[in-house]
């Protein structure tokens, strides 16, 4: 922990430069971390209320309750599939830090869950903003 703290300014550094990375070369570029979860948002309102017509229990609810109850399932899903699914890459991506002796390994775990709860957050915020609606 006293090492992760240290080495605060480097994970602050390297979070943000991964959350640019993955976006680097498309056309909307950061807009894209927004855009996602409103898309995944509308489709799966559009799938699981027209296509499926699901509701959640017997009570009488909005058209989008479900798809709203799904999405606060799938951002819990996504942060944890986004870190499991970019974890063997750490080292062959970091090739250049691991073989320097006195960069601190453990950093990198932390990187993976700071740029995927960033991802995390963008999604709460477009849940809160779809429950205000």
């Amino acid at each position: 922990m006293k090492i992760l703290w240290i080495n605060r300014r480097i994970i602050k550094t390297k979070i943000r430069q991964e959350i640019i990375d993955r976006y680097r070369g498309s056309r909307l570029g950061l807009l894209w971390s927004i855009l996602h979860p409103i898309l995944m948002l509308v489709v799966y309102t559009f799938v699981f209320n027209i296509v499926f017509q699901s509701k959640w229990g017997d009570s009488g609810q909005s058209k989008g309750e479900f798809a709203l109850i799904l999405f606060c399932g799938l951002i819990a899903y996504n942060i944890f599939a986004d870190c499991v699914s970019r974890a063997p890459e750490l080292i062959t991506k970091n090739e250049c830090y691991v073989k320097k002796k006195n960069f601190p390994l453990e950093v990198f775990p932390v990187i993976t869950v700071g740029s995927s709860l960033v991802h995390g957050l963008i999604s709460l915020f477009v849940l809160v903003i779809g429950v205000a609606c």
